[in-house]
Parts: C-alpha cells; structure tokens; sequence
C-alpha cells in the first residue's frame, strides 16, 4: 500500500552558525500538522544534507533564518507556496550609510578574529543571537572550512529579489531586538517584495525562531491553514 501523499512538505534552512537541529522543535511541529518537514544542514559541525521536495502534487513551504535565505537553492523558491524568512535580508549590510559602514567594520573584525580563535568568535555571535554558549569539539577543517567562507560571502551575498517577489505568500518575521540583522533589515526586504510579503515584528533577538518558538508558530499558523 502506498503511502498517502502529504497535503504540504517543508524544508528550513538554516544561518551562519547554525545546524539543522536548531528546526527539531519545528519539525515536531510541523509532524502534527500532517506535514513532513526536513531540514538543510550546511556542515557547519558535522555531515551537511541537501534536502530536495519528494511530492509533485503537495504543498511546497521553505523556511529560512537569516544567511539560510540565501543558501535556499532558487529552484525551490521558485515553486514554493509560502515562504517563512526569520530575521532575513536582501544584503547583510544596512542600506543607510552609516550603519553600513559599522556593519562591514564589524564584520571585517570578525573575519580577521575567526582566523585566530573561532570559538571566541562564535561563543560572541551566539550570545548576540539570544543563545548560550555552546561547546563544538570539532574543530577541523572540514568545519572552519565553510564557516570561514561563507562568513566572508556575507559581505557581498545579495539575494535574487526576484524568486520571492514572485512568490504567492512570503512572511516576514523579524525580532525586534535583533542585533545581528536589525529589524530594518525586515523592513526593507518586506518593502522590496511589494504586495505578495506581510511583515510580522515579534519581541525577540536574531535566533527568534529557536528561542520564541511558540510565538512564531502561532504567527505563521494563519498561512499555513490557508494553504492546506
């Protein structure tokens, strides 16, 4: 017999300095709903997976926390029906001057720190993320590898506006004491998509999905139901 196909099937992405077990509590979540939901692993700290959308006839919904956006292959936002971006950006840079300038400052100074003491570098993203700190034993090359590089790329990536503007339903979920990616950031991506993006400005810092998991739940839901 075969299985029965699934009204919606999900894959997240995650950012900078994170892994795919970051979305268990979604996945738990989305499990209840009826809806299979797997995630993106950059390998960061262990194996990476590349997950891909099994059913032609469901649902398609991409979830995406902040650099995670933009390591969503376009193919799949190109079929996907709801897009659900937690603390995202066009480009990781402000648009206003001088904010810009303090944002590649600043990350210029922790390109250079990465180079000579990772860990402090990421124990300090993770505490202005909302997070505590974190032990990660695997310290090869493997790993600092992709960290290194797409810490880098974060100075020029610019996302394809373009996939979502073309998107039936995007939200925009932004914290409002982010201090990674200021809650402008959201302000502007939702602005640049026009008509088809609502923006939702939560309490919370930049891991909002993984530290106000029920208030992003309880936020995203009423999309969710209108898709299924």
């Amino acid at each position: 017999m075969q299985p029965e196909t699934p009204k919606a099937e999900a894959i997240a992405y995650h950012g900078w300095g994170f892994d795919r077990q970051c979305w268990q509590p979604w996945q738990a979540k989305f499990a209840e709903q009826g809806i299979p939901l797997k995630a993106f692993d950059r390998g960061y700290f262990g194996a990476s997976t590349r997950p891909t959308f099994e059913y032609p006839e469901s649902h398609k919904i991409v979830l995406a926390h902040s650099y995670g956006l933009h390591l969503c292959p376009s193919q799949q936002l190109r079929v996907a029906d709801l897009v659900v971006v937690f603390g995202g950006f066009h480009r990781f840079h402000p648009d206003e001057p001088k904010a810009e300038r303090r944002s590649r400052r600043v990350l210029q100074q922790m390109i250079s720190q990465f180079e000579q003491d990772p860990d402090q570098v990421l124990q300090a993203f993770w505490q202005n993320c909302g997070l505590p700190p974190r032990q990660w034993p695997d310290r090869s090359t493997k790993v600092l590898q992709p960290l290194a590089h797409d810490l880098q790329d974060l100075d020029h990536s610019l996302l394809c506006i373009e996939f979502l503007a073309r998107r039936p339903r995007v939200l925009v979920v932004h914290g409002r004491e982010d201090a990674i990616a200021p809650l402008s950031q959201g302000q502007d991506l939702a602005q640049e998509l026009f008509n088809n993006a609502e923006l939702i400005e939560l309490n919370g810092p930049h891991a909002l999905p993984f530290t106000q998991i029920e208030a992003c739940w309880e936020a995203i839901q009423p999309s969710l139901t209108a898709i299924l």
